[in-house]
């Protein structure tokens, strides 16, 4: 598997001209209708971790769906883990809001959590169930690269200069968070106005579409394993070794090869 890119981190590739939302670019600032109150769409800030997410959210809804969470294979799996590529530690990051209701009315927010994956701006690098599941920022290194591949826009877009974040990902499998939002995820040129953020819009069907790829990426991940539920474990190894290189070489080969 190809190494990380980590060598720039300077302005990422305009838009394609395969896309409609690249051809109408929003660049214009974004203030919060409701300053104290979240709205959908909003990028706001939570404490949260990929490993998190991967590990509790994706792989364990998967091995749930496919093997009705059998005790033994957990606790087998449990065993074989090895450290991640990133801390285990939450740490503060931008995420999409698609429900928000104040925990202490009883309520959830369900996010989609955005990342930069140890500045890792080409989909190869990434571990399969992440390659599978993240869908690029708009703007970013790897957009040019995948003609035709689904990418995201936030308003205003999500540029370094503003966001402070190069090559976003954006994983595509919402789940809830047991916390409120800390706040929303500020933009940096506009840092005297605290309610100059972010959003992915509904207007024009953004948060809708982004919806529905998400339901079909989940689709076809589970199809991946319709013949060999086992190879899960697999995928889960892949992710976990995937900042080792000679050890995600190996389970690299072997997932080619299933």
């Amino acid at each position: 598997m190809a190494e990380a890119n980590t060598s720039s981190t300077s302005e990422t590739p305009g838009p394609t001209m395969d896309c409609l939302q690249c051809l109408s670019l929003r660049e214009d600032k974004h203030i919060a209708a409701h300053p104290r109150r979240y709205q959908l769409g909003d990028i706001a800030v939570l404490q949260a971790s990929v490993i998190d997410a991967v590990n509790t959210h994706i792989l364990a809804a998967t091995r749930a769906q496919l093997f009705k969470k059998l005790p033994e294979m957990e606790e087998e799996e449990e065993q074989r883990s090895l450290p991640v590529h990133e801390d285990l530690k939450l740490k503060q990051r931008p995420a999409v809001v698609l429900k928000s209701r104040p925990v202490a009315l009883g309520g959830v927010t369900r996010t989609s959590i955005m990342a930069t994956l140890d500045n890792r701006p080409r989909r190869d690098s990434l571990p399969h169930v992440l390659r599978h599941f993240c869908i690029a920022l708009f703007p970013h290194e790897t957009i040019p690269h995948e003609r035709g591949v689904y990418h995201v826009h936030t308003k205003p877009e999500w540029r370094q200069a503003r966001s402070g974040r190069p090559n976003g990902w954006l994983l595509a499998f919402p789940f809830q968070h047991s916390g409120d939002p800390i706040s929303r995820w500020k933009n940096r040129e506009h840092v005297g106005d605290r309610d100059c953020s972010f959003t992915m819009l509904e207007d024009d069907g953004t948060l809708t579409v982004f919806t529905e790829r998400c339901n079909s990426k989940w689709t076809e991940w589970m199809r991946l394993f319709q013949n060999n539920p086992e190879s899960l474990t697999l995928y889960k190894q892949d992710f976990d070794v995937s900042n080792c290189p000679v050890l995600h070489c190996a389970i690299h080969r072997v997932l080619i090869i299933t």
